[in-house]
């Protein structure tokens, strides 16, 4: 056989296996998602009771326009804070009430935003830094680590920047220095004061843990493989947990920092993608199931699991840091067919989502905001975080990469009218 008719037969053996996969994946089962009425709580067996009435923006919000324009915006619950894409951000929190800062993705610029006061951004930075898709942040709020793509489109250029005031000027300079190229994932730890980054060598992976300037290396982790993905939920432990793919079990590991040590939490998962809480106490993670997803959470010390009656990714969620049980997630009002989670990761489909507040330990789950409902748009949750008193979320549109917030907690000292009988 020629080498030509063996490369074509070798191509149309893997487009019929991978169809015959992408059938067997979308038969079946019926994706179980929330109501807009019974929500989540129809699915509890405990826990019944009046479904929560969501949080409503009133009108809708008039999203913030491009430095230069000074419209003000309409305070809602639920408010667009950019109507531009951003490559990460910072709530921040002080007497002065509520503001984030947020990196613009296609300039590198700086900007603070308030957030309870219709005020318009105000810039921090100009130093213009293009093509950025990831901005990190330390817990100061003056540095970060800022990734983007090189003019090639293809190498991933990772720069640890300071904000640094510059004489006779309002705004800031961001300084700082260049990390090895192609560092393919990065995290921040809770207090801050570190950095730690994956990069692929010749050998495999190699995770280093450096200060937030890239000095002062140390090698914990090495690996053949190269597919990984590394978080830092609590001081003394990285998570380490295999990329996720439907084609793949995935596996997920705990790596103390001080002892260097790893941890087998969770073998042989299809589609493993998790999020730990701040104590490693409980791990949200996801499956790929043949009706699509399955969301569960582990408990740590007993190693019991325990599947939630929704169907979300761990990458929608941020866990409490008040009360370590509770976990805030964008959960999709439905879950199109699709070979999960590969093709959301690809942008082949994306999701309407509402937000939901599951208390892990009384069982019990609160619908939070129809959010696409009251955007009166596609909201598709990614990097959600709250405010230091849990009193905001906030969360950016993978749709189009713009920054939201949502109040969760009602003023009660504003008047409020009874509906007429």
């Amino acid at each position: 056989m020629s080498q030509k008719l063996l490369i074509f037969t070798v191509g149309i053996l893997t487009f019929v296996v991978l169809g015959l996969f992408f059938v067997y994946m979308l038969k079946t089962e019926t994706p179980k998602t929330p109501d807009r009425e019974g929500g989540i709580l129809s699915f509890f067996p405990f826990g019944q009771g009046s479904v929560p009435t969501p949080i409503t923006t009133g009108n809708e919000n008039a999203p913030i326009e491009n430095e230069g324009q000074q419209n003000l915006r309409t305070i809602t619950q639920l408010q667009q804070l950019t109507s531009f894409p951003v490559a990460g951000y910072f709530p921040m929190q002080d007497k002065g009430g509520y503001s984030v800062r947020y990196v613009e993705r296609s300039t590198g610029h700086v900007f603070d935003i308030a957030v309870d006061t219709p005020t318009a951004p105000i810039r921090v930075s100009n130093t213009t830094a293009p093509k950025n898709f990831e901005a990190l942040w330390q817990p100061s709020g003056t540095s970060l680590l800022l990734r983007s793509l090189d003019a090639d489109n293809e190498s991933i250029i990772s720069f640890a920047g300071n904000l640094r005031p510059v004489a006779s000027s309002t705004e800031n300079q961001l300084s700082g220095i260049f990390l090895p190229r192609n560092i393919f994932t990065a995290a921040i730890p809770p207090g801050g004061g570190k950095i730690v980054y994956l990069e692929t060598l010749n050998d495999g992976s190699h995770i280093v843990i450096a200060n937030p300037d890239g000095s002062k290396k140390t090698e914990v982790f090495v690996s053949p493989l190269t597919e990984w993905d590394i978080d830092w939920p609590a001081t003394s432990t990285i998570t380490v947990v295999s990329k996720p793919s439907a084609f793949a079990n995935g596996i997920l590991y705990f790596l103390n920092t001080s002892a260097q040590q790893l941890s087998l939490v969770l073998d042989s998962i299809r589609g493993l993608t998790a999020l730990t809480n701040q104590n490693l106490t409980k791990v949200l993670f996801s499956e790929t199931k043949t009706r699509g997803l399955s969301t569960s959470v582990l408990d740590v010390k007993s190693k019991n699991i325990a599947e939630l009656p929704i169907e979300t990714l761990p990458e929608k969620c941020v866990w409490s840091k008040k009360k370590s049980t509770i976990v805030y997630c964008g959960v999709p009002l439905s879950l199109p067919p699709a070979i999960y989670p590969d093709m959301w990761y690809q942008g082949v489909v994306s999701f309407s989502d509402a937000l939901w507040r599951i208390d892990i330990q009384s069982r019990s789950a609160e619908l939070v905001s129809l959010v696409s409902d009251e955007a009166k748009k596609s909201i598709d949750v990614i990097k959600p975080k709250l405010s230091a008193d849990e009193n905001y979320l906030y969360f950016v549109n993978k749709n189009d990469s713009t920054l939201w917030s949502l109040k969760l907690t009602i003023d009660n000292t504003q008047p409020t009218t009874t509906p007429s009988q």
